[in-house]
């Protein structure tokens, strides 16, 4: 038993050891736990699975999925499309929640997800509170993002803006209080046209479970925020490579772009990025010397920490050639100095 916000289980082959001998996808499964709501009102629950479901909140059936359903996004485009379900519950009260899922035959996967939310005001509403907060703040940590739903191995994503309201909600923000530094949870790039407005931007990425840790670190001044990127951010999608060419036709999509990918694209077309490919900020200064090379395939250049405090600096070595692209990265160097 542990508290959760959603649940979300994931398994291959069977699902306990002694359970074979049964036809692919021949089990079910029961789920069950307690719900204590904080807040009257109407909750919703919701259900993504890989086969058929259905959710129980004290005794009545809130959300059901049988055989059928809509294929969705989930569980690597196996799930079904999300169904949800709402019912007024009580603050205080004690609530038994049962599931019972029964895996899809034959699937490559188990997967089932149950989420609930609790009852909230519009989105409006939630905006002006964030911009109250903001207002009377110090200083503003916005975090921002994707997760699984929207980036996952199983399909393209349609768009590169951040999900819902979550650019306005920036913006906002920003306007209240200048002095807010966005955190960027995705996976990818996205659409940053606040980025000059804020007083800093970190892509944080999907950085496991040290994540909170590492950033507070960084934004507390205990570590230098050393990273770099290993992407380029454009600035819209249709300055990224593939753009012209995706998705194809019948099911073909040519990947004409030969050698201009990434960062060559960029540098070789003039196209300017949001975030170029190897950027990345420091609480300190460089300053790096002189190129000296040694025949044609060694280099050597001096980097001098010039700032007040211990930093990362991260050497980039191009090569710019006759034909092809532009410059292509041919080695990278990390150094820390006092």
């Amino acid at each position: 038993r542990e508290p959760a916000g959603s649940a979300q289980l994931t398994w291959l082959g069977e699902p306990v050891p002694g359970v074979d001998g049964l036809e692919p996808g021949g089990y079910s499964v029961r789920c069950s736990g307690t719900l204590e709501p904080t807040e009257d009102g109407s909750w919703t629950f919701a259900l993504v699975q890989v086969g058929t479901a259905r959710l129980r909140v004290g005794g009545e059936t809130v959300v059901e999925v049988g055989a059928g359903a809509e294929r969705g996004k989930g569980f690597f485009g196996f799930g079904t499309a999300e169904q949800s379900g709402s019912i007024d519950l009580s603050a205080g009260r004690s609530y038994d929640i049962v599931v019972d899922y029964t895996v899809e035959p034959r699937s490559p996967l188990a997967g089932l997800f149950v989420g609930a939310i609790p009852p909230l005001p519009g989105a409006d509403e939630l905006l002006r509170r964030a911009e109250t907060l903001a207002a009377r703040a110090d200083a503003v940590v916005c975090v921002v993002g994707t997760n699984g739903e929207w980036e996952t191995e199983g399909h393209d994503r349609a768009s590169m803006d951040l999900p819902g309201t979550q650019d306005d909600l920036v913006r906002a923000v920003i306007a209240a209080n200048p002095r807010t530094v966005v955190l960027v949870n995705a996976g990818s790039p996205v659409t940053m046209d606040w980025a000059g407005e804020a007083a800093a931007v970190a892509q944080i990425w999907f950085a496991g479970e040290q994540v909170g840790e590492a950033v507070a670190a960084v934004l507390l001044g205990d570590a230098d925020p050393g990273g770099r990127l290993p992407t380029t951010i454009p600035v819209r999608l249709e300055d990224t490579p593939a753009f012209p060419f995706y998705p194809g036709t019948d099911g073909h999509a040519p990947y004409t772009e030969g050698l201009l990918i990434g960062y060559r694209h960029y540098d070789t077309t003039g196209v300017q990025p949001r975030f170029p490919f190897g950027h990345g900020l420091s609480y300190t200064s460089f300053e790096l010397g002189d190129l000296v090379l040694d025949g044609t395939s060694h280099a050597t250049v001096t980097v001098t920490n010039t700032g007040g405090r211990p930093g990362t600096e991260v050497v980039q070595c191009y090569v710019h050639g006759v034909d092809g692209p532009e410059q292509q990265l041919r080695a990278v160097r990390k150094v820390r100095l006092d």
